[in-house]
């Protein structure tokens, strides 16, 4: 039986992260949206294979881990790039997104 579309998806996606940690030497992708908030834990045994199997002393030891913004990633990061600079260090100080969607 063959696999789904989104399984696909999944592997490529495992592909690249696999590329970015043996070219960068990173240990950890922080993952947010919706997509990976609702599906991660069907998506992550599909993605981590394909991290893990690749070159092992490359990539040993690299995680997989949610944002802590959840599905708001994409909305915190939108607005990062429109508020004006003045902003920052009150929301810096502030952290007014740990209340958010809760």
């Amino acid at each position: 039986m063959g696999y789904m579309p989104n399984e696909e998806a999944a592997r490529w996606f495992g592909r690249a992260l696999y590329n970015i940690a043996a070219i960068l030497d990173t240990r950890v992708f922080v993952i947010g949206g919706s997509v990976w908030a609702h599906h991660g834990d069907l998506l992550a045994p599909l993605v981590r294979p394909e991290i893990e199997t690749r070159l092992p002393a490359l990539t040993h030891g690299v995680s997989l881990v949610p944002a802590e913004l959840g599905t708001l990633v994409a909305d915190i990061g939108a607005l990062g790039l429109v508020m004006p600079a003045s902003w920052t260090p009150r929301w810096r100080d502030t952290e007014p997104w740990r209340s958010l969607g809760r």
